[in-house]
């Protein structure tokens, strides 16, 4: 229940950001929450709705398979980032919303029930482009952590627009100041596990996300001085408060 409320509010907090619209897995998301005219496909995932909320995970499927008709996926690896892999946590973190509270232990026979229905589609409706569509990718499903590797990549893919936003409007900074600094406790969960370069410990994007650490990058924005400055000024009145409580 806990892990549930805490992923609500992180995105949230994301959501909550000005400009977040600007932000690629934002604005990833939002396209495939705003697919019209998918109902063609509600009855290829019509199998779905004997599940707990099978209506919203039916629809969810047939957008996903709309998607899959109308875009494709370069086979030259020359994207900037990896949209297979959001589109898989977009599936998976529905399936969390939907089910968490209802029968959390039907997630995982669900995303098994979508990935045979997706596999199956690119078979019968794709094969000529088969290795230009994204396909599932199974082994997220048992990740524990798969919300914490999804919160990393989607921080990671959004990183180049925060940097754009506080260049162009200035009083961002501070909000994507802490923003940023709020993705410490992230490379710190992964920082041991990704020693060994074992994938079932440690995400495979994972090198490509350690430019962005926030104890590298937050100096190097504008506000960094002003911010260090600011607590150093309410540090002793932070620290007469506690002597206070104390006493």
């Amino acid at each position: 229940m806990s892990g549930q409320r805490e992923t609500v509010w992180k995105e949230l907090d994301r959501l909550s950001l000005l400009y977040s619209d600007e932000l690629n897995s934002v604005k990833f998301y939002d396209k495939l929450d705003y697919i019209k005219n998918f109902s063609k496909y509600n009855e290829k995932c019509k199998s779905l709705t004997s599940l707990p909320n099978g209506e919203r995970i039916q629809k969810t499927c047939a957008r996903l398979l709309t998607y899959l008709e109308t875009d494709s996926f370069s086979t030259n690896n020359d994207n900037q980032y990896d949209y297979c892999l959001l589109l898989n946590y977009w599936v998976l973190n529905n399936l969390n919303i939907f089910l968490y509270l209802k029968n959390s232990s039907q997630i995982v026979p669900a995303f098994g029930k979508i990935e045979f229905i997706w596999n199956s589609f690119i078979d019968d409706n794709l094969q000529n482009r088969r290795n230009e569509t994204c396909k599932p990718i199974h082994s997220i499903i048992m990740d524990n952590d798969w919300r914490d590797r999804k919160e990393l990549y989607e921080y990671y893919v959004d990183y180049s627009p925060i940097i754009e936003t506080v260049k162009n409007y200035s009083y961002t900074c501070k909000e994507y100041y802490h923003y940023v600094e709020s993705k410490k406790k992230l490379y710190e969960h992964f920082k041991e596990p990704c020693l060994s370069k074992d994938t079932n410990m440690c995400p495979k994007f994972y090198d490509e996300c350690k430019k962005y650490d926030p104890e590298n990058v937050l100096s190097n924005h504008s506000c960094h001085e002003y911010i260090m400055k600011e607590r150093a000024a309410a540090a002793p009145s932070v620290l007469q408060r506690v002597n206070e409580t104390v006493v």
